[in-house]
């Protein structure tokens, strides 16, 4: 994810805004849902999809903003 944001960064005006929507675990443990959404969601709305925490995703943003210096 830091590389997808990193390329959004990369593609903004000086000036620009982006809006990020996205789907996130409610399941901040990472237990039944580490990277799914459980069974039901899994099988029939993203399969093979991964759903971070919204913590994760966060983190991710920071990573991919390069630093100013």
């Amino acid at each position: 994810m830091p590389g997808y944001f990193r390329k959004m960064h990369d593609l903004l005006a000086d000036d620009g805004i982006a809006m990020n929507h996205g789907i996130t675990s409610s399941d901040s443990d990472s237990g039944e849902t580490a990277l799914g959404g459980g069974e039901f969601i899994d099988r029939y709305v993203f399969p093979d999809g991964e759903l971070p925490h919204i913590s994760l995703a966060l983190e991710s943003m920071q990573r991919g903003r390069p630093r100013s210096g």
